[in-house]
């Protein structure tokens, strides 16, 4: 029994050893319940764009029953990384997800994903994530997750085979052929509100903030064209609706081509709006153009040839080699301003003077006409929307054709008030602009309880206009009329206090005229006072001859 005592004293304290060392190692070795593991994904490296592909994600699971119960509510999702904490719960804004059942004991299991790439180049970076719903817990929470990465590859634009080699200058294709850039806090986005024609434009803006004092704020695209039939022989042209801007102060608003030739770099700046021009210094490989004459709050047509302006800057362009240019718009507020500028841009337009064109276009625009008020456009008496002061439209024809543009003759104001165009139709075989013009009416109102008026209707602003009423004595109806009474003409009164009955008015606003008659008794009276003399006369003698009797 000694013997049995002494052995259990002294191997005791190597069983505690053993065991000490052992069950941590068991612990380690040994993944405890509950868990759901991400041990394999399975995706393709890179995709292209717009595309839908898929997503394998393998968990290993081991659920048992007293900790999570007997069934399991489990959740794998796909996920951009790094868009939520560890610890928050699952959303409905996940890419995609899949809601499963785990049953107690351990097994594996793979879900498949289908995904759509975004519109845009670049490392598109996700994680695979599980959820379970832990003892501990009242809902799903993250229990593991593994971040991957797939190169999105963008679809490459197809070059223009004609004239036009910019790519959706009109922007009706999301950004596709442009990249953005911004400075600072500024931004680049599409605008549905400010647009000359179809459903979008190109807005560039600033934003307030004073920590980019002295530095540019503001945003812009670019595009870069590289052809191997590229050359000098080029056309450039857009339009820019400069809003917010001060000039000569603080907003750079401007286009801009980089010329890539086999020796050197060369840059045309054209400024709309330019905080300093002693900034804009001409070397011998940058050049500028102030486009001075660009109003704000409208859209502004700006055509430019590339080659002129080239030689103009930089000298003969046969001795260089054109390689690729890259076309920029953009907008910089410089200093701090408690304005935030804004430009729009659209119809952004490089054609190559070397193709022989098959078309025209021909551009319609309005004066006259307030901006609260629009008119129709007629394309061959075919409805081609409206337009209004300030716009303008273009229309693309085939060469060889014509066709006629109208407006409407007349557009109505406020009671009284009307636009009229004189001439309401433009015929086009060629490219060309043309300006309807209106002009501005008012309504005068002549009135007359009797004779006839002259002078009603619609007059030009500012115009002299003669009006009247005649006979200016009318002879009145019945036994007064038959006696001699008459209406004689008196005054006007309105908008006319003339005293004779042809008067002018001049028509700067709606006016009207009524004629004040009063009435002439005067042969009436002449006839009672013949009749009462008549009278007398009877009565004295009358009376003589009585007397004498």
């Amino acid at each position: 029994m000694k013997l049995v005592r002494l052995c259990v004293k002294r191997l005791m304290p190597l069983l505690l050893f053993i065991f000490l060392i052992s069950f941590p190692y068991a612990i380690a070795t040994e993944q405890q319940p509950p868990y759901a593991y991400v041990t394999d994904v399975n995706y393709p490296t890179s995709v292209n764009a717009n595309v839908t592909f898929y997503v394998s994600v393998t968990v290993e699971y081991w659920v048992v029953t007293g900790t999570t119960g007997p069934i399991t509510d489990f959740l794998v999702s796909i996920n951009e990384a790094d868009n939520r904490t560890k610890g928050s719960e699952y959303l409905d804004e996940d890419l995609a997800h899949v809601r499963d059942q785990l049953r107690q004991g351990r097994g594996t299991k793979t879900y498949d994903f289908t995904l759509t790439a975004p519109n845009a180049g670049k490392i598109w970076q996700l994680v695979a994530e599980t959820y379970i719903w832990g003892f501990l817990h009242r809902g799903l929470r993250l229990f593991d997750k593994r971040n991957f990465n797939i190169t999105i590859l963008k679809t490459p634009v197809p070059l223009p085979t004609g004239p036009d080699i910019l790519v959706n200058g009109g922007f009706e294709s999301d950004f596709d052929g442009w990249e953005r850039y911004r400075y600072g806090d500024g931004v680049a986005s599409l605008s549905a509100i400010v647009v000359h024609q179809g459903n979008h434009s190109l807005a560039t803006s600033s934003r307030f903030s004073p920590t980019r004092l002295g530095r540019p704020n503001g945003g812009g695209v670019y595009q870069v064209i590289e052809r191997p039939d590229l050359s000098f022989d080029m056309n450039f042209s857009f339009l820019v609706y400069p809003m917010y801007v001060i000039r000569e102060s603080t907003t750079d608003v401007r286009a801009w081509i980089v010329f890539h030739t086999n020796e050197k770099v060369f840059k045309i700046y054209y400024y709309i709006s330019w905080h300093d021009k002693s900034a804009l210094l001409d070397g011998s490989d940058v050049t500028f153009f102030l486009l001075e004459n660009c109003r704000l709050g409208v859209w502004n047509l700006i055509e430019r040839n590339l080659k002129s302006d080239f030689e103009a800057g930089f000298g003969a362009s046969s001795q260089y080699r054109l390689l690729k240019i890259e076309v920029y718009l953009d907008l910089a507020l410089h200093y701090f301003s408690m304005l935030c500028p804004f430009a729009y841009w659209d119809d952004v337009a490089i054609t190559s003077t070397r193709f022989p064109p098959s078309t025209y276009m021909a551009t319609v625009s309005i004066i006259g006409l307030p901006s609260a008020y629009s008119t129709h456009v007629m394309v061959d008496g075919a409805s081609a929307g409206s337009i209004r002061y300030g716009e303008s439209k273009s229309f693309e024809f085939g060469l060889g054709t014509s066709h006629t543009l109208t407006v409407d003759p007349y557009v109505a104001g406020p009671s009284g008030v009307r636009y009229y165009c004189s001439s309401s139709s433009s015929t086009f075989s060629s490219s060309r602009s043309h300006a309807f013009e209106y002009r501005t009416q008012y309504h005068l109102t002549v009135i007359s309880k009797h004779g006839e008026t002259k002078g009603s209707g619609w007059h030009d602003s500012g115009s002299t206009v003669v009006f009247s009423v005649a006979p200016s004595s009318i002879e009145m109806s019945g036994v007064e009329g038959a006696l001699g009474a008459r209406y004689i003409f008196d005054h006007w009164e309105g908008d006319s206090t003339a005293t004779t009955p042809e008067a002018t008015i001049i028509m700067d606003t709606p006016k009207s005229a009524e004629a004040v008659w009063r009435i002439d008794n005067t042969p009436l009276y002449l006839v009672a006072l013949a009749i009462i003399g008549t009278l007398g006369i009877i009565v004295i003698v009358s009376a003589m001859v009585m007397r004498k009797q």
